[in-house]
């Protein structure tokens, strides 16, 4: 959970390096209490996106769409992480020995144009 204290010092970098206002008091209650559950990490990092940086730099006022997907963004990549990490506990295997997504989606992408389609099958006529 992101305290208080760190939100707002977090919120006043972003401004501060997007070249934003200061919101107002109101307005940083009310994005608080919306992102206020999400992990303090996730937020920290997502705070010091240059991705979201550069988005809110070309912006006139802070925004919360994508302040939340860019918090989104790295819970995922730490619970995608932290699911490998689990699962490499699980079967014992190496590293080096895990296929990554992209690896499987090439394999099969050539296995299945490798494979040949009955007729009518495939779209091809």
């Amino acid at each position: 959970m992101i305290t208080p204290a760190l939100f707002k010092k977090m919120m006043h970098e972003l401004c501060v390096l997007s070249g934003l206002p200061e919101p107002s008091a109101e307005i940083l209650k009310i994005f608080y209490e919306k992102l206020r559950n999400y992990d303090e990490q996730d937020f920290i990092n997502a705070m010091k996106d240059e991705n979201l940086i550069m988005t809110m730099s070309t912006r006139e006022r802070l925004s919360y769409p994508p302040i939340k997907s860019t918090i989104e963004h790295y819970e995922s990549e730490r619970m995608r992480e932290k699911t490998r990490e689990e699962l490499r506990k699980i079967t014992k295997i190496p590293e080096s020995e895990m296929v990554s997504h992209k690896e499987i989606h090439e394999l099969v992408k050539r296995l299945s144009s490798s494979m040949k389609m009955p007729d009518g099958i495939g779209g091809e006529e």
